[in-house]
């Protein structure tokens, strides 16, 4: 899948989005929205990022195994949602389905090519 490739950051806090994004310009990106920073926000914040971000940039929301935060995302139209390879099969196999339905992409943690600034794009 394409969405591996591209550089990808982590956003552990969202007030610094708007100051990554000018500093990427009209680079490709991905912004890796941590677990804790949807549990510190709440997973509606995440309607109101995909508003002001530009179109290269992928806004990919983490939930890991966590099956509550991944039903709370499903209804708020996150285009990319995260999951741990250490999901249980079974319970893989029914978000997977639920993913296809809502027309949401599921990724793997695992599989990222995580960056730590702009110079190493």
């Amino acid at each position: 899948m394409k969405i591996y490739v591209i550089p990808t950051l982590k956003i552990y806090n969202l007030n610094k989005i708007k100051e990554i994004t000018n500093n990427f310009g009209e680079t490709k990106i991905n912004f890796f929205i941590t677990k804790q920073c949807l549990y510190l926000y709440g997973p509606q914040i995440l309607s109101d990022i995909e508003e002001i971000l530009e179109e290269n940039i992928n806004i990919i929301a983490e939930v890991g195994e966590n099956l509550g935060l991944f039903l709370s995302l499903i209804n708020l139209k996150i285009k990319y949602i995260s999951i741990s390879v250490n999901l249980d099969p079974i319970f893989k196999k029914k978000l997977v389905s639920i993913a296809k339905k809502k027309n949401i992409k599921i990724l793997q943690n695992e599989k990222f090519r995580f960056i730590n600034n702009q110079n190493n794009v």
